[in-house]
């Protein structure tokens, strides 16, 4: 009854809530622009072959190293970028860094790694992003206002730290043995299982092995199209303005703060409605990426774990990660279209319904050891939504949204900073093009390969582009932009 009336005075207040989160969204943005300091100069950028692009790359992630001491703890890990983001740790970025440097200096990768575990959770979640950054104590105490403590957020993000430790182990292995790359893998392969245990044990809480995201950060997928409904934007609004959808990212942190305590299992079971008056803080959100990537996750586990003999650990990994496998091909595909579909609670119902938007998680499911719907549906995908140029076969990598959505934009503006609603990322080119090497699309992978270099040749590396421009947009530099790196080097086009 107390959580009833607590939730009442809620309800009542969020219009008032919502005008004061706008406020503050405004004043941040003045705040920002009056006192911030010039951004350091970026190395430059010359990228006009292969290998150049791959020594601009490094000189890149070299100048973001972030390197200190900070409550008793070391750290050394590589920021985002110089521009834009905070000298702080995420956890996809800071993956995705990992991936990079195990081709250079494998050492850098480890560190990386070592630091971000420092901050794994008793429970075993580890945070989207750590707070090492410099920061004054009365900054240290904003950080209150949102998080449950100061050292570290209490959302996650992607699961990606499996395929990090892959290229770890891959890099150890090849310029240090067999015995060190064991040594290795037996340092982190359990923190690794236990991170992925606490996403199975909390977030799949609805008996059907699927996992939820508690906001758009979490995927990293910020403002992706796939969200807008379960935000409560409604669906004949395909592009909703920066001051209709950003103030809800807000609120769901301030009402995960002050009415749930970042208790996720009370944020899970949250009412969607208040005597038929919906909430729209609320929302959960079953993503197909983010569950295509954890399910592969648990089979990479498993096959480290079993690499070192480790026959208990491997058969858990090989389980869990087939069970979310099948309920991705039973839940979330759709035999008409031929086409994976994102799942989320409506605002208005509770309901599970099916997004409507067309993103590139969709295609994302092509990351699963075995498609339980058959080769014929991987095929289907790549014909029909891939390699079609009227959805994914842009000009320059895949987009982040289907061409031919309504939602689809291909620019991206700094004015409204609506993020991944069609503009081409790095990660999300890495995955797709992960998955089509492991289900041997051999040319399909090359050629996008060599759409990217084609597209860093052009514009350098920056955080995201128009997918069929190539023009460059956000910051300069961003870490997670030099995963062409990897294919450069998997592919044979640049050899050390």
């Amino acid at each position: 009854m107390q959580q009833q009336r607590a939730l009442h005075r809620f309800s009542e207040a969020r219009s008032a809530a919502s005008v004061f989160v706008l406020l503050a969204l405004l004043l941040q943005s003045v705040c920002a622009v009056g006192e911030r300091a010039p951004d350091p100069p970026a190395p430059p950028q010359n990228t006009s072959t292969p290998a150049q692009v791959v020594s601009t790359c490094y000189d890149f992630l070299e100048s973001h190293l972030c390197a200190g001491e900070l409550w008793g703890l070391p750290f050394h890990f590589y920021r985002p970028s110089l521009q834009k983001y905070s000298p702080d740790q995420w956890l996809w970025d800071s993956g995705s860094h990992m991936i990079v440097w195990s081709h250079r200096n494998v050492t850098n990768s480890i560190l990386d790694l070592r630091t971000m575990l420092q901050m794994q959770q008793p429970d075993g979640r580890i945070p989207e992003e750590i707070f090492w950054g410099n920061r004054t104590d009365a900054q240290r105490l904003e950080l209150l206002d949102n998080w449950s403590n100061e050292r570290a957020c209490d959302l996650t993000q992607m699961p990606v730290l499996p395929w990090s430790l892959r290229a770890i182990i891959n890099a150890t292995l090849a310029t240090a043995g067999p015995v060190a790359a064991q040594k290795i893998a037996e340092e982190f392969l359990l923190p690794l299982i236990k991170y992925f245990r606490w996403w199975r044990d909390t977030r799949a809480v609805d008996g059907d092995d699927l996992v939820y995201v508690l906001h758009g950060w979490e995927s990293g997928l910020d403002a992706s199209p796939a969200y807008d409904q379960a935000y409560g934007i409604p669906e004949d609004v395909p592009q909703p303005p920066y001051l209709l959808l950003y103030p809800r990212f807000e609120e769901l942190i301030l009402t995960y703060k002050f009415l749930y305590g970042w208790n996720q299992t009370a944020i899970l079971h949250a009412p969607h409605a208040i005597d038929g008056l919906p909430l729209f803080n609320f929302f959960h959100m079953k993503d197909v990426g983010v569950n295509s990537i954890y399910a592969a996750g648990w089979a990479l586990l498993g096959a480290i774990a079993e690499s070192i003999g480790q026959a208990g650990l491997a058969a858990e990994c090989y389980a869990s990660g087939n069970a979310t496998a099948k309920a991705i091909t039973t839940k979330m595909f759709d035999p008409q279209t031929r086409r994976f579909f994102h799942l989320y609670k409506n605002v208005h119902t509770g309901e599970e319904k099916r997004a409507s938007q067309n993103t590139v998680q969709t295609l994302l499911p092509l990351l699963l050891p075995v498609l339980n719907v058959g080769k014929d549906i991987a095929d289907d995908i790549i014909a029909g939504d891939l390699t079609n140029t009227s959805k994914y076969w842009s000009t320059f990598p895949v987009p982040t949204t289907s061409m031919d959505s309504p939602s689809f934009n291909p620019v991206f503006s700094e004015s409204d900073d609506l993020m991944w609603r069609g503009p081409t990322w790095g990660f999300t080119n890495w995955f797709v093009i992960e998955a089509l090497s492991s289900r041997n699309y051999t040319a399909v992978a090359d050629a996008l390969v060599q759409r990217w270099l084609a597209l860093v040749e052009k514009s350098g590396i920056w955080e995201q582009y128009n997918p069929i421009t190539g023009d460059p947009y956000g910051a300069v530099g961003l870490g997670m932009s030099t995963l062409i790196v990897d294919w450069l080097y998997r592919t044979g086009i640049v050899r050390d």
